[in-house]
């Protein structure tokens, strides 16, 4: 079960009688399956994301946070791994929060671009 799955079943065990998928899935208008594929880490579309953050009382960055999780492009809270400021402090370089844009690399043999003359 993933991220998203484990706040799904948190929700239906704080209520009586526990909601199914079923009935999770009727109130999002979804098929009962989907709830289950979301449990197991199917991406939702981001609509349903926020209908389910509505309907089981969770904000909507910590399901987009356990999606993210889910999918594998985001670590879990604590974990090692990847560029984390838990590398930083092990003499790793950390990448958090920074976007690296390689520079592109000049064909063989082309000549540098020419500057244009100014307007006037």
């Amino acid at each position: 079960m993933g991220e998203l799955g484990r706040l799904i079943e948190q929700y239906q065990d704080e209520h009586w009688p526990r909601p199914t998928n079923a009935d999770i899935a009727a109130v999002l208008e979804v098929a009962r399956s989907t709830i289950g594929n979301w449990s197991d880490g199917t991406m939702p579309n981001p609509a349903n994301l926020r209908a389910l953050s509505r309907l089981i009382g969770v904000p909507y960055p910590t399901i987009l946070e356990a999606v993210l999780v889910d999918a594998g492009y985001k670590m879990k809270a604590g974990e090692r791994g990847g560029d984390t400021p838990a590398n930083a402090q092990a003499g790793e370089s950390p990448a958090v929060g920074k976007v690296v844009i390689p520079e592109k690399q000049q064909r063989q043999g082309a000549s540098p671009k020419r500057k244009r003359a100014p307007r006037q």
